[in-house]
């Protein structure tokens, strides 16, 4: 019912993903924590309607400001943990930023905090591969007609050279909740996470 989740988001995803693509993780984060767990498809992925034109430079806290924000107006939303992956843990820090007073906590898994030349290697090398045949007809399983415009939205936003001076550091306020920050072995702390994280632990020490 509206106005009584005590919840974990599960919805800000990746730069291709979908609710689909998380298969069953949003029922058994549901089942681990004890917690309702929402899981929505942004505008322009999913099951969701077609984005209308190309991603603003300022997509990652538009999708704080005004998509969920739309859901946790329409639902109620008191309290809640934000959790995001990639891309999607950008997101979801702006969403802890943003409604700091109902943030309990964020979590972010390999989060994108700005602009290196090793992603931007890595989104050439997956223009290149959805230019081969099938590559397009595999996303549109999960994006149906939108599945040219989820790899091209990626790709044309990140490799903007407009775009080359985000960081996550200009796109979210101060975070008052607990973080925790996971990232792989191959992968290096950005100074935004570490920033973050320290005083967290100690407060929840």
């Amino acid at each position: 019912m509206p106005g009584q989740f005590s919840l974990l988001t599960a919805a800000v995803f990746d730069s291709l993903g979908c609710v689909a693509l998380w298969r069953d993780f949003p029922e058994q984060l549901c089942q681990t924590t004890g917690r309702e767990v929402i899981a929505y498809d942004r505008l322009g992925f999913g099951q969701s309607d077609a984005y209308p034109g190309s991603l603003p430079l300022h997509f990652i806290r538009d999708e704080a400001e005004r998509f969920f924000g739309y859901i946790k107006a329409a639902l109620q939303i008191r309290q809640f943990v934000a959790l995001g992956h990639s891309v999607g843990g950008a997101m979801a820090a702006a969403c802890a930023s943003l409604y700091s007073q109902d943030c309990q906590a964020l979590i972010t898994i390999a989060a994108q905090a700005f602009v290196e030349e090793r992603t931007l290697q890595g989104i050439r090398a997956a223009e290149l591969q959805f230019q081969q045949p099938g590559q397009i007809a595999r996303l549109h399983k999960y994006h149906g007609d939108k599945a040219e415009w989820v790899p091209s939205a990626w790709t044309r936003t990140w490799l903007a050279e407009t775009f080359r001076g985000w960081t996550i550091e200009g796109t979210v306020g101060e975070v008052q909740c607990p973080v925790l920050a996971l990232h792989g072995n191959r992968m290096s702390m950005d100074r935004w996470s570490i920033r973050c994280v320290s005083p967290c632990y100690r407060r929840a020490g």
